[in-house]
């Protein structure tokens, strides 16, 4: 299998970052932060890291060189990660993959205006929000709220077969949609 560039390049074009994106590659239990400027800066990386690394990129958009949560400057994106409850290191079985395809229905039929990404196991969920811009003021509130929300979801929607994992984290990574699994 091979990294999808059309998928890469509509995956950048989701998270609409005005500066910089943190990517994240893995190789080896290693990590490495890389930071790219523009849209075919970030694919050329994903590309050519995503021959040997798993690659993951910061949703919300940081300060330069950021990888941490109080360098998030700008939220624009409410998203959701749905996964069949299994084994840890387990991928998921047809019948599990269904309840998870199940389930994000459901939340899109609820809440249509999405964009829908195969994780692998299950599916990230991308709602455009009204651009959240973040200080030292508002951040800890806004994460709350954004906590709060996400406990919301997983109680609403989650079931015995699918959780809705807790991706409030400003600063969490998501897998770039196109790229490969290693």
């Amino acid at each position: 299998m091979k990294p999808n560039k059309e998928d890469i390049e509509q995956f950048y074009d989701l998270l609409s970052h005005d500066g910089e994106t943190n990517l994240r590659v893995f190789k080896g239990g290693k990590v490495k932060n890389i930071f790219t400027k523009g849209k075919e800066d970030f694919v050329n990386k994903c590309l050519f890291y995503n021959k040997d690394h798993d690659v993951y990129a910061g949703v919300n958009e940081r300060s330069a060189s950021g990888t941490k949560t109080v360098d998030v400057v700008k939220v624009k994106n409410f998203f959701l990660d749905i996964d069949p409850i299994r084994e840890k290191g387990v991928n998921a079985t047809k019948e599990q993959f269904t309840h998870a395809k199940t389930v994000a229905g459901k939340i899109i039929k609820e809440y249509p205006n999405v964009t829908k990404i195969l994780s692998g196991n299950g599916f990230h969920l991308y709602y455009k929000i009204k651009t959240i811009i973040l200080d030292g003021k508002n951040r800890e509130s806004e994460q709350l709220k954004r906590k709060a929300l996400m406990n919301d979801f997983a109680k609403k929607f989650g079931t015995k077969e699918v959780k809705i994992d807790s991706v409030h984290d400003f600063a969490r990574v998501m897998r770039v949609a196109g790229t490969v699994s290693f």
